[in-house]
């Protein structure tokens, strides 16, 4: 039973020999090659900085921005970029047609209110003259005084 076990390794073992036996005549076989040409480098020690370039950005730690403290058209600027300015000093010059606009507008309002008013209390006026005479009534003139207040 030992010789029936040991018949399957001894097998293995005698089949790689001739495995390998082949081998060799298929090398020799071959046709010789000619000689490799090899390059050859001649390496020096020297220095080398190191060096990388990151994109960035700067910003100041503090910041002050100046802005002007009504809306318009600027004509111009009147302090430099970077100098001293003082509380009260005069930064920019506006285009004053926008707001020359709006004060024309509230003059001719005012004086349209005014004009109403001489109006309404001469309309009171005559109602009540009216009124006295019985000529009218006091609701006509009950209405034309409440416009004059």
């Amino acid at each position: 039973m030992l010789l029936h076990l040991l018949r399957l390794p001894i097998g293995l073992l005698l089949s790689s020999f001739l495995l390998l036996g082949c081998g060799e005549q298929a090398i020799s076989e071959r046709p010789s090659q000619a000689p490799l040409h090899i390059d050859v480098l001649k390496l020096t020690p020297t220095t080398l900085r190191l060096t990388t370039e990151l994109p960035g950005r700067i910003a100041a730690f503090k910041q002050a921005e100046v802005r002007p403290q009504v809306t318009g058209i600027l004509k111009s600027r009147l302090y430099k970029e970077g100098s001293q300015v003082e509380a009260g000093d005069v930064l920019y010059q506006i285009d004053p047609t926008t707001y020359q606009s709006n004060v024309n507008s509230a003059e001719a309002q005012l004086a349209k209110a005014l004009t109403a008013e001489n109006n309404a209390k001469k309309a009171a006026a005559r109602y009540q003259n009216l009124s006295e005479k019985q000529l009218s009534s006091q609701q006509d003139f009950d209405d034309a005084d409440a416009l004059t207040i």
